[in-house]
């Protein structure tokens, strides 16, 4: 039996329900938009042991509430943007026990935003497409050097639900103890992508010119020189013979004849070469 029967409820509300519950997502009420401006806040700032190298953040109890009745879908993604410096990135939500008014972001998002402790930001749900493609840059040729350092992004990605082109993220390497910063250089068919549950190809950009690095190998070279001129130290400079005096009208006179043979002396060609050239 038919339980949206027009028998047993009225046409027009049978064919809604019909349609909402059998029909494709698009025929369905869409939900309603949530948007709202919060104080940010660092998990460090309220002691929270929160795992940072993520993208989930920490929104109040209230929140929650909110998305429930307008009926949207989880998983709850969201894009944060800071109006003033005109940056944004996305994320998903960990958890609602944050305060009213504030909402807990990763210290590495609050750097990409450009947002100090307290400052205001934007968080509105969005609705992002399954990634397809990534591809990654590392900044130090270190993480080259690991022998399952694809593994290791593997790992490190799993802590995410979305990704966002120029962001960077971090991958831990438990054996050195290193934490390696890969930047999100291009991502298939958007800017901005979902990945869970994906199949995402990824590929790795040739290394960057990372003005870290660099600025380590200059100090090593310096400490390099520094050593070797302790080692071998420079000879110390020659006495230099005292100047003699000026006394004029010293020493005997003669007359310089011009050259009758046609040749110029050696020395006016050799001084002439080394000012003119």
């Amino acid at each position: 039996m038919d339980p949206f029967n027009e028998h047993f409820l009225p046409m027009r509300s049978a064919d809604l329900l019909r349609e909402y519950f059998s029909g494709p997502f698009p025929s369905r009420l869409a939900p309603a938009p949530f948007r709202c401006d919060f104080r940010a806040y660092s998990f460090a700032m309220e002691d929270r042991l929160v795992q940072g190298d993520s993208d989930k953040i920490i929104m109040p109890t209230d929140v929650l509430a909110t998305l429930v009745q307008s009926g949207m879908q989880f998983p709850y993604i969201f894009q944060i943007t800071n109006r003033v410096q005109g940056m944004h990135i996305h994320g998903s939500v960990l958890e609602f026990t944050a305060k009213p008014g504030t909402v807990l972001l990763p210290f590495w998002m609050m750097e990409h935003l450009a947002v100090q402790e307290g400052g205001t930001v934007v968080v509105e749900s969005v609705s992002l497409p399954k990634c397809t493609w990534a591809v990654f840059q590392p900044t130090d040729k270190r993480f080259y050097a690991i022998e399952n350092h694809k593994a290791l992004l593997e790992s490190a990605l799993r802590k995410f639900s979305t990704l966002s082109s120029d962001t960077v993220i971090y991958v831990e390497d438990p054996a050195r103890g290193e934490r390696h910063a890969l930047r999100v250089k291009a991502l298939k068919p958007r800017d901005a992508v979902l990945i869970t549950d994906a199949d995402v190809n990824v590929e790795f950009e040739p290394l960057a010119a990372d003005s870290g690095e660099q600025q380590h190998q200059e100090e090593l070279q310096a400490k390099a020189k520094a050593a070797a001129e302790v080692a071998s130290p420079a000879p110390a400079p020659a006495a230099e013979a005292p100047t003699p005096a000026f006394v004029a009208f010293q020493g005997e006179g003669h007359r310089q004849e011009a050259p009758t043979t046609g040749v110029l002396c050696p020395n006016w060609y050799v001084l002439t070469y080394f000012v003119f050239r």
